[in-house]
């Protein structure tokens, strides 16, 4: 997903950051920075309700120990 991004290929990034979130487990820190490029995808290409949406579940989702960090990377990036 991140090389896509950087590419700027934004669907094909969308795309693998989507299977990554819904094959990784909630929570884990995989998970969070998985989130963050689906979240930077989306953002980029204007999908602001499913951004929305994302941002709200990362939110919502409580993060252990070792995904705390991870969690702060979620929001997307420039």
């Amino acid at each position: 997903s991140d090389a896509h991004f950087w590419r700027g290929e934004y669907a094909d990034s969308e795309r693998h950051a989507l299977r990554a979130v819904e094959l990784l487990p909630v929570g884990e820190p995989r998970w969070f920075l998985a989130l963050g490029a689906l979240c930077s995808a989306a953002g980029t290409l204007g999908h602001d309700q499913d951004l929305t949406l994302w941002a709200e579940r990362a939110i919502a989702t409580p993060a252990g120990t070792d995904a705390a960090r991870a969690a702060v990377t979620t929001w997307p990036r420039p």
